[in-house]
């Protein structure tokens, strides 16, 4: 019944058709995901955190995932405080992944709490000192407060760790306007031609 209201675009009832199958079974993960995309879709955000709890109780091999799940949904629903606790667990879970870092900095950005989302980064470049992301993303951050030599630095080692062209690409464009805001454009087109060289 709950698909056939999804199905058109009914997601309130489709949520409350969920809500009584999982009450008749709350153990079945399959239907315990299906109810958290109903309840989400429903615009019941709450629903959808507390569901997800229970998922990670029935797929601890998840909770990974499930946690960066209720951070993304907590921060649609205006819930802070969740999303940070979510986004400090997906990093405690997977250290060596970029994403938890840059979800939760992005989060304390968000909450105003620029000075939190530069040590997150930080944090995360020291655990993955050659992420390309990571790196750049901390870079933006120092950038936007001033610190253009370090961001400079941080962002010639996302360029030398980019494992592709886009990478590269990115990387470059990047350097290209930090050097032009510091007017020394002459020396990113030096520096650029001794590492292609």
């Amino acid at each position: 019944v709950a698909l056939l209201h999804a199905a058109a675009s009914r997601h309130e009832d489709a949520a409350a058709a969920m809500r009584l199958a999982v009450e008749r079974d709350p153990n079945t993960p399959g239907r315990i995901a299906l109810a958290v995309d109903m309840y989400e879709r429903a615009g019941d955000m709450h629903a959808a955190i507390a569901t997800l709890r229970r998922l990670i109780e029935l797929e601890p091999d998840n909770e990974a995932s499930h946690a960066g799940r209720i951070a993304e949904i907590a921060s649609r629903a205006k819930d802070l405080d969740t999303a940070q606790q979510a986004a400090a667990r997906l990093i405690e879970l997977t250290p060596d992944s970029a994403h938890g870092y840059m979800l939760a900095a992005d989060l304390h950005r968000r909450a105003g709490r620029d000075t939190d989302a530069v040590d997150t980064l930080r944090q995360g470049v020291r655990r993955n000192p050659r992420q390309p992301l990571l790196l750049a993303a901390l870079a933006t951050r120092l950038t936007t407060t001033g610190q253009t030599t370090e961001a400079i630095d941080l962002t010639w080692r996302a360029y030398d760790a980019a494992d592709d062209d886009y990478g590269k690409l990115r990387a470059a464009d990047a350097l290209a306007q930090l050097y032009i805001d510091a007017g020394r454009f002459d020396r990113f087109i030096d520096m650029l031609r001794d590492r292609q060289s």
